[in-house]
């Protein structure tokens, strides 16, 4: 689980390098800029944190933590279930 959630995590990190370089080379870049470039993962962390915590909280292990993410896949939000699927 920690490998699958590290890929799906390592697109955020290069979004974050890339905005990071943008807001360098443009310092006026506006915040709205930002956000919008970020817009993809407004859903997504918000989901992966609650899943650890669920996880975590109820001790979940082996098949019952396959079990849990095969019902996450089914959110509705294509992001979300791209990710739990990794």
């Amino acid at each position: 689980m920690a490998y699958g959630f590290d890929k799906v995590l390592d697109s955020y990190r290069k979004k974050l390098v890339d905005v990071e370089q943008k807001c360098m080379m443009q310092p006026d870049l506006p915040i709205s800029h930002i956000q919008h470039e970020f817009e993809d993962f407004q859903l997504l962390l918000p989901a992966l944190d609650s899943c650890l915590k669920y996880v975590h909280n109820h001790k979940l292990q082996g098949c019952q933590i396959l079990s849990f993410l095969h019902q996450q896949c089914s959110s509705g939000i294509s992001s979300v279930e791209t990710a739990f699927t990794r």
